[in-house]
């Protein structure tokens, strides 16, 4: 059991550890965040103008309706799927000593986006399954039921997006592989994303709490304070849901390298001292196995 909160705390600081190497790792959800806004402006702004001009009637103008708003649910999953993917890689490489520049990371996301969109697609079916089948189960019964299948599916495709791009595997045994190394390793993967929460919550309250009393101030008559408080919330606020995206991908790579390696700490490097990571042939085929690892219970 020590070895398991030794080995997540090490893992969580070499998240941190990470980012504060290359803080270009931030830019994947802050682009992420970007074209999931863009995705959401375009397509309601097209329903808005359905609605409002009418250039069809009735059951064609539902039709079209329908179209668009399946067409946008699928973008959003897909958009945070391949830039989750993006970073994955990225930090990957970071990982293993290498120095990736933003277009290393998109461009392993880029080879592998047909099996991306495929999981998306599969992600986001299920995803309105679960909420289908929940509310069908009225009271307490219905929200149980919701939040235990998410968590399995949760828990299950929780490796998913790393074992797309660095194992040459379809969907289906994607899953399975996935379910089994999160199994293997769950002491440590679970323990780890707790710690990671609990460091990105305190901030993240603390600017709730910031933003709170300057709401207050500005009720209370204190015009210019309450909105600088308000804005220097908004900013924390914004900037720690920037680090714990990147942090939870960064995550996710150091745990998968060390289910398939056996690996803990980072090979990194000071990017003063080594050139941008060019020219060299990406992590497209599964990491060597490591010797059985000790039991995470």
């Amino acid at each position: 059991m020590a070895g398991t909160f030794r080995d997540s705390w090490n893992l969580t600081k070499t998240a941190f550890r990470v980012i504060r190497e290359d803080k270009a790792l931030l830019a994947f959800p802050a682009i992420a965040a970007a074209a999931y806004i863009a995705i959401l402006v375009m397509f309601l702004g097209g329903i808005f103008a359905l609605y409002v001009f009418q250039p069809l009637t009735g059951n064609l103008q539902l039709a079209v309706i329908a179209v668009l708003v399946i067409m946008m649910y699928v973008l959003l999953w897909f958009n945070g799927t391949y830039f989750t993917a993006a970073l994955i890689g990225a930090a990957m490489l970071k990982l293993e000593g290498k120095q990736p520049t933003l277009a290393d990371g998109l461009e392993i996301a880029a080879k592998h986006w047909k099996k991306l969109f495929v999981w998306a697609v599969i992600s986001g079916i299920v995803g309105l399954a679960i909420q289908a089948i929940s509310s069908r189960v009225r009271g307490l019964g219905g929200l149980i039921l919701g939040i235990a299948a998410g968590a399995t599916w949760t828990i299950a495709t929780y490796f998913i997006i790393p074992v797309l791009i660095f194992e040459d595997q379809r969907a289906w045994p994607s899953l399975k592989r996935s379910a089994s190394l999160y199994l293997n390793n769950f002491g440590r993967t679970f323990v780890s994303n707790l710690v990671l929460g609990l460091l990105v919550a305190l901030p993240l309250i603390g600017a709730v709490i910031l933003g709170i009393y300057g709401m207050f101030l500005l009720i209370s008559g204190s015009f210019f304070l309450g909105i600088a408080l308000i804005a220097v919330a908004i900013v924390i606020f914004a900037f720690m849901l920037l680090l714990a995206t990147a942090a939870t991908g960064v995550l996710l790579a150091a745990l998968y390298r060390f289910a398939t390696t056996g690996q803990l700490e980072a090979n990194l490097v000071n990017p003063v001292h080594v050139q941008a990571y060019r020219g060299q042939q990406p992590i497209t085929r599964p990491l060597p196995s490591p010797a059985p690892l000790p039991s995470s219970h």
